[in-house]
């Protein structure tokens, strides 16, 4: 076992770090948002496209965009 690290292990450790942390926030922050939406549903997405004239199926890709991918994102896909 290797005991003495080096100056570009211990930054690259830090970076790893770095990189978690920041990872693990932005899909905490954006899962906050996806859960409320399939709590309180999709019609508030799906009525606000639809009075713009939108496909209200768009409104179904917000689930994939605040669900499924933050959940990528904290995983690290």
């Amino acid at each position: 076992m290797r005991t003495d690290m080096s100056i570009s292990d211990t930054a690259s450790a830090r970076d790893d770090l770095g990189r978690l942390v920041l990872r693990v926030t932005l899909a905490l922050l954006l899962l906050f948002h996806g859960v409320s939406k399939l709590f309180g549903g999709v019609g508030f997405i799906t009525g606000m496209l639809g009075k713009m004239g939108l496909p209200e199926a768009i409104g179904y890709l917000v689930y994939v965009g605040e669900v499924v991918a933050p959940l990528l994102i904290l995983v690290g896909v």
